[in-house]
């Protein structure tokens, strides 16, 4: 999807890190394998790179934030879109690619506002303690949203992420949005 000047600094930074090498491969497994909501994640990673490290109820309260939005609208659609891969029942395996790129589009339509609806619920202020470390940062928050789930990640899965981001160098787009 291309930027457009309306586009937030956190769904800039979320289309770049996306963009790198295995981040989305990693952000899928663990949405699929520890139902974890990669918009959450690339939230999460986006306010670490800001030097942001939240508590587990910050991280709680920004999963609740969404978590209607995720299950009444996000989650149907995904599901939707994945049925018709290898659907038998459409006319021909045309119609139903081009209903899935349909699907697919609305599905990204509806993470980035999800996205622009925590960039908005954190401006002016932004959540967390401040941090001079962004891969303490990356971690902590990672780890407590991975213990809000009840699940496991795979360690390979979360350095993978902090790999991508750059830290030596910085994380992509580092802007928090204020002038």
């Amino acid at each position: 999807m291309m930027p457009d000047s309306s586009d937030s600094p956190l769904w800039l930074f979320c289309l770049a890190l996306y963009a790198r090498p295995e981040v989305a491969e990693r952000c899928l497994n663990l949405q699929d394998r520890c139902h974890a909501d990669v918009t959450i994640i690339l939230y999460l990673l986006w306010l670490a790179s800001l030097k942001r490290r939240l508590d587990d109820t910050e991280i709680e309260r920004i999963t609740s934030t969404t978590q209607d939005w995720r299950e009444r609208i996000i989650k149907p659609l995904r599901a939707l879109r994945r049925g018709l891969k290898n659907s038998q029942s459409m006319p021909t395996q045309t119609a139903a690619e081009r209903l899935r790129q349909l699907l697919k589009k609305l599905e990204l339509d509806a993470e980035k506002l999800q996205l622009q609806r925590l960039f908005e619920s954190t401006q002016p202020s932004l959540p967390g303690d401040h941090t001079d470390n962004i891969i303490e940062a990356c971690r902590s928050n990672l780890e407590i949203y991975n213990q809000t789930l009840g699940h496991r990640f795979d360690v390979a899965d979360i350095d993978t992420l902090i790999h991508a981001m750059n830290l030596e160098t910085g994380a992509p787009n580092q802007t928090d949005g204020r002038s």
